[in-house]
C-alpha cells in the first residue's frame, strides 16, 4: 500500500521535472533528459523510502524558486519554503535543499540589485546565516574530526565565501 503514494508522487515529480527541463532545453531534449531521470530513479528501486520524497519535494521547491525568479510573487517563495520544510520533516537530508535554496535566494537578491547598488543587505543576510548555522552546529562541529569537517563543510564554506565576495 505504500507504493501507491510513491507512484502518485513520482508522476507529479515527472511533470515538474519536465517543466523545469523545458526552461533550459528544447522540447525533444527535455523529454530525453526527463526519460533518463525517470529510468534512473523510482523504477530502479521502487521501495517507498524517504529519500524519494526528499527528491520529489526538492524538485517542487526548485520549480517554485524558478517561478519566483520569473515573476517575483511571494507565493512561489512560500511554496518553496513549504517544500523545503516538508522535505526536512521527511528526512534530515532535506536540509541540503533548504541550505541550497537559501543560497539561491541570497544570490538572487544580489543579482537583482545589480553592480551599481549600494545596499549591503545581502552581506548582512549571508553573514547572519553563517553565524546562525555555526551557532546551532557548534557542539557537533567541535567534536568532529578535521577530515569530516573538510569533506562536509568545505563546499558550504566556499559557497558562502563566494557570496560574501560577490556582495
Amino acid at each position: 500500500t505504500l507504493r501507491w503514494p510513491l507512484l502518485l508522487s513520482a508522476l507529479g515529480w515527472v511533470a515538474l521535472l519536465h517543466r523545469i527541463a523545458l526552461r533550459a532545453l528544447p522540447a525533444w531534449a527535455a523529454c530525453a533528459v526527463v526519460s533518463v531521470c525517470v529510468l534512473w530513479s523510482v523504477p530502479n528501486y521502487p521501495a517507498p523510502i524517504p529519500s524519494w520524497y526528499n527528491l520529489f519535494l526538492a524538485t517542487a521547491g526548485l520549480y517554485a524558486l524558478l517561478r519566483w525568479r520569473e515573476d517575483a510573487r511571494a507565493r512561489w517563495l512560500l511554496l518553496a519554503g513549504i517544500a523545503g520544510g516538508l522535505s526536512f520533516l521527511v528526512k534530515l537530508s532535506g536540509l541540503a535543499f533548504v541550505i541550497g535554496a537559501g543560497f539561491a535566494l541570497v544570490y538572487g537578491s544580489l543579482d537583482r540589485q545589480g553592480p551599481t547598488s549600494r545596499s549591503r543587505g545581502g552581506f548582512v543576510v549571508v553573514a547572519t546565516g553563517i553565524v546562525l548555522v555555526l551557532a546551532v552546529l557548534w557542539r557537533p562541529l567541535a567534536a568532529a574530526h578535521v577530515a569530516f569537517l573538510l569533506r562536509l563543510w568545505l563546499l558550504l564554506a566556499v559557497l558562502a565565501g563566494g557570496l560574501l565576495v560577490l556582495e
